[in-house]
């Protein structure tokens, strides 16, 4: 079975442990990158590519007008931005793929596929590190293909998102990586980073604007909550573009019984998960077709199909995996938006 709307439902994209969802899926800012949240994140997902005649972009549905939020810096509130340079794919030209691990839309010359595998947490006293660090890493894994073949153009393609954590401003992670990388994200909490020739980072009130500054410098202006990476396909090229999906929390996060995300004694920072999560893309990318791969040979109905890759999905979106403050292991699923300690009865339903 598939929803009323079609292809167009919300989905989690979680890694396991981490209380935390890139979810996507539902037209408008309905989805985004969430960490500890009792719902998805409502914030604009940019996904798109420079139109063919060079003359504006298509994106996949999931954002919505940015904010004149420049107006609350200047005191005239006369601030000119460009809107309306980005418009949405025909909803009827954009084709879904939906597994447990692989969830893919494809529209024109773009396609844009998240990954994220269903995982089992080895026992932490007996597992190497190396192990734990695969099953607990705090990122999902993207991917954009772009098509240019049939065009004379060079065109830009871009993926970014409009923050909406009140307390963090946006920023631009390859500051801190020594150019390993580019990044955009949301003080330490949420980014999206890429390892990916040709790709570049940039900063601003408007997708517009990042996308055409009025000076290259503008990219990395500190002010702003949208932000985006973003490369060049040339005329007559077919590209590919790695990118992974971050999050980390650090700290206590639980009253009662202290406890910290286990995942934390491998990966201390975001700029961590970033850069374990770029160098282990591969990988962490035939792990979701592994689990695709799996589900399909199974003998349900599509519509059983359907149902459990949803639930899968949703259960990994709410578990949390911690370490308590003397150091022992403690494993938690949440209750939904609830954010309660799950009961059995819910699981099995």
């Amino acid at each position: 079975m598939t929803p009323e709307n079609g292809s167009f439902f919300n989905a989690h994209h979680s890694p396991v442990g981490a209380f935390a969802s890139f979810t996507l899926g539902y037209q408008g800012a309905k989805g985004g990158l969430g960490l500890e949240l009792g719902g998805p994140a409502n914030e604009s997902v940019f996904v798109g590519l420079e139109k063919s005649t060079g003359r504006g972009y298509e994106a996949l549905p999931f954002f919505a007008s940015s904010a004149d939020s420049a107006k609350r810096y200047d005191v005239s509130a006369e601030v000119p931005l460009r809107q309306g340079m980005v418009r949405e794919f025909d909803s009827g030209k954009i084709a879904r793929s939906f597994g447990v691990g692989c969830d893919s839309w494809s529209a024109g010359d773009l396609i844009f596929s998240i990954y994220s595998a269903p995982k089992s947490v080895p026992d932490p006293l007996k597992a190497r590190k190396a192990e734990m660090m695969s099953a607990l890493v705090p990122a999902v894994f993207a991917e954009i293909v772009v098509d240019n073949t049939r065009s004379g153009r060079a065109r830009k393609v871009f993926f970014g998102y409009e923050g909406s954590n009140p307390f963090y401003n946006m920023r631009l992670l390859d500051d801190v990586s020594g150019g390993r990388l580019a990044g955009v994200g949301q003080g330490p909490l949420t980014a999206i980073v890429s390892a990916s020739p040709g790709i570049f980072s940039g900063m601003g009130f408007t997708l517009d604007q990042v996308l055409e500054p009025d000076h290259a410098e503008n990219l990395a202006f500190g002010l702003g909550g949208v932000g985006a990476l973003m490369s060049v396909v040339p005329a007559r090229k077919k590209q590919r573009f790695q990118f992974a999906v971050c999050f980390h929390r650090d700290g206590v996060i639980t009253s009662g019984l202290p406890a910290r995300y286990f995942y934390t004694r491998y990966f201390p920072s975001i700029e961590d998960v970033a850069d374990y999560a770029l160098e282990n893309w591969t990988a962490q990318k035939a792990l979701a077709f592994e689990a695709d791969a799996r589900l399909s040979r199974s003998k349900l109905s599509p519509a059983q199909k359907f149902q459990l890759a949803h639930a899968v999905r949703s259960y990994y979106g709410a578990t949390e995996f911690l370490a308590t403050d003397a150091g022992e292991p403690f494993w938690t699923v949440n209750e939904g938006e609830y954010r309660m300690l799950n009961t059995f009865d819910p699981t099995l339903s």
